[in-house]
């Protein structure tokens, strides 16, 4: 049998502990201001995503485009094998070698041109210096058959 009293009692623990429910949620989100404030929080950590990813993309773009960089430069044929490949600044490098080379071997055969001219200059040095020795000699051989010539009559 029931009483009256029984569903009276469940009914107001319920109706209290529903009022309990609503009165801690009242506290923790404020009346609906801590939701808002959620909601802002959420606006600003999806904002600062959608500034981070853009960053990403932007680092992914550039990254595309400097591999893409790098291929084109080992996309190069090699003037030694035309089946290989070779990077782009290892062809520029052999070029300024060979061209260095060239250089180098043009001063060398002017460097030989101006020994020999040297070795001939002085040859002709010591030619004239045996002549100007020579002549030397005859002059005072001269010299001393003036002096030995009697001016007497």
């Amino acid at each position: 049998m029931p009483d009256g009293m029984g569903g009276a009692g469940i009914g107001a623990g319920g109706g209290a502990a529903a009022a309990a429910i609503v009165y801690a949620l009242d506290r923790i989100f404020g009346s609906g201001k801590a939701v808002k404030n959620l909601d802002d929080r959420f606006k600003e950590l999806r904002e600062a995503l959608e500034k981070d990813i853009d960053s990403l993309r932007t680092l992914a773009e550039r990254a595309t485009a400097f591999a893409e960089k790098l291929h084109d430069w080992h996309n190069v044929a090699d003037p030694d094998d035309p089946s290989g490949k070779l990077w782009y600044f290892s062809v520029s490098l052999r070029r300024h070698i060979d061209s260095l080379q060239a250089k180098v071997s043009k001063l060398l055969e002017l460097l030989d041109q101006l020994v020999r001219r040297f070795d001939k200059y002085n040859n002709t040095m010591e030619k004239l210096i045996t002549v100007v020795e020579q002549l030397q000699k005859d002059v005072n051989a001269l010299g001393l058959m003036v002096s030995g010539i009697n001016r007497r009559p």
